[in-house]
């Protein structure tokens, strides 16, 4: 849900905002939440003003009806390709809008490379935004100058396509949902002739897993999961988290043996393992060849795949 700002309505200014922060009211679901006559006392509206805002609130922010047929027609109308002819073959056209997907593997699978390359092929071939949420300091623009030159691009166009990557790192979760919410903001009055056609995350380990409880973290998660959905349906773009994956052995006791199956699974817990629509598994073959495996999908089939390649001109 977006967070409250001084753009919603011109009596709610900076300072109301930070008396409304202090009580903990810091989204629009917080303040529709709250009774009337305790708004009254933080904001100094009158009973009549607080009710006009949570009107205003209400029809900018409900849900709209929408017709089947045209939500099916954008979804095919607005598949983004990847510009990695195997992988859009093994996605049914590339990325689709409104899809939460999500990259896993181990360190130094290619997660990262994976996710230069897309964004350097979406805004050099539609010249439109893509932007890049670093939560590991690993973005390379001298990657992206890289992959672009090899496609032969002119200086002109490297210079072009590099500047529509937006990119922002973030250190903690918390900044993570503030460059969220505002991104959700700034896309709703947003007038540029190149839309944003990805939001990537990577990664979302990093940072989760620094939270010190699994009651936090599971807030927290619920929280990513509620945001990137609004985004992804809202504005019908996807959007790419990167994650890692754990190995151990099932056991009944404390002592394993090599009888006991190795099990594979995403980072973050039980309540993740079920947001992303699509989950993609990358491994590491021979040489700089890599897997990329169907792990969890509700429109592609299971354990189908592509051999892809890692060169200088990025993800082949």
């Amino acid at each position: 849900m977006a967070r409250l700002d001084s753009s919603m309505h011109p009596k709610l200014t900076d300072e109301i905002v930070l008396r409304l922060q202090a009580k903990k009211i810091f989204t629009v679901f917080n303040f529709m939440s709250e009774h009337p006559d305790k708004l009254i006392k933080i904001t100094d509206f009158s009973y009549k003003e607080v009710l006009e805002f949570k009107k205003t609130i209400a029809k900018s922010f409900s849900g709209q009806v929408q017709d089947a047929f045209e939500l099916m027609k954008i979804e095919y109308t607005n598949i983004v390709p990847s510009g990695i002819t195997s992988l859009d073959d093994l996605l049914k056209g590339g990325l689709h809008p409104g899809h939460l997907y999500e990259i896993c593997g181990v360190s130094s699978s290619g997660k990262t490379q994976l996710c230069h390359t897309v964004a350097a092929n979406i805004t050099s071939s539609t010249k439109s935004y893509v932007h890049y949420i670093d939560t590991k300091r690993d973005f390379s623009a001298l990657r992206i100058q890289r992959i672009l030159e090899a496609k032969k691009y002119s200086d002109a166009e490297i210079g072009e396509a590099m500047d529509r990557i937006k990119v922002t790192r973030v250190k903690n979760v918390c900044e993570l949902f503030n460059i969220l919410y505002h991104l959700n903001s700034s896309l709703k009055t947003s007038n540029d002739s190149y839309p944003t056609k990805l939001v990537i995350i990577d990664s979302v380990a990093a940072i989760f897993l620094q939270l010190p409880t699994v009651q936090e973290m599971a807030s927290a998660l619920n929280n990513l999961s509620n945001i990137s959905r609004c985004l992804a349906n809202s504005f019908h773009i996807p959007l790419i988290t990167v994650n890692l994956i754990s190995r151990w052995r099932e056991v009944d006791g404390f002592a394993a043996s090599n009888e006991n199956p190795i099990v594979i699974k995403p980072s973050l817990g039980k309540y993740w393992l079920h947001v992303p629509n699509t989950r993609l598994m990358i491994q590491k073959e021979e040489k700089e060849f890599r897997k990329i495996s169907v792990w969890k999908s509700f429109q592609l089939k299971l354990n189908s795949f592509c051999i892809v390649n890692i060169t200088t001109a990025g993800v082949i």
